[in-house]
């Protein structure tokens, strides 16, 4: 793992922030060509206990209320600093209509409509992108 990021944020998985399992797998073909970038429209979260209750609540809208089979991002950002996996790598999420099998979908957990997000939270997006772009690789 010479060639390992040196930045490598923690990854809280999906079972660890209390997800359900998926209705249907689709799995995408890798590398995908882009990375989108959404925000969540909810609160924020500052500790791995909010962020959970927040990505619960998220899967279970989307797999309620819009019908997905699962939460259609692959990976969220919370302003804690990790990363939560959601949908995961080599799986097409359902985020972006006719992009969902070319890309990966990320996430920022919260509402940024209107305002910037702090410097810390785009520091994690960015060592989180750059760790999505190295992954692609692999």
């Amino acid at each position: 793992f010479s060639d390992w990021p040196a930045i490598c944020p923690e990854i809280v998985s999906k079972a660890r922030w209390g997800g359900r399992t998926a209705i249907a797998v689709e799995y995408a073909i890798m590398p995908v060509k882009y990375v989108i970038i959404h925000h969540t429209v909810t609160p924020q979260c500052t500790t791995e206990e909010s962020c959970s209750k927040i990505m619960q609540s998220i899967q279970n809208f989307h797999m309620e209320n819009l019908e997905f089979h699962d939460i259609g991002y692959n990976f969220l950002v919370g302003e804690d600093g990790r990363i939560y996996e959601a949908t995961g790598w080599h799986k097409v999420g359902a985020h972006t209509r006719t992009y969902n099998s070319k890309s990966l979908g990320l996430a920022f957990i919260g509402n940024f409509s209107g305002k910037i997000p702090v410097f810390k939270f785009l520091f994690h997006l960015s060592q989180t992108t750059y760790f999505v772009t190295f992954m692609r690789k692999q």
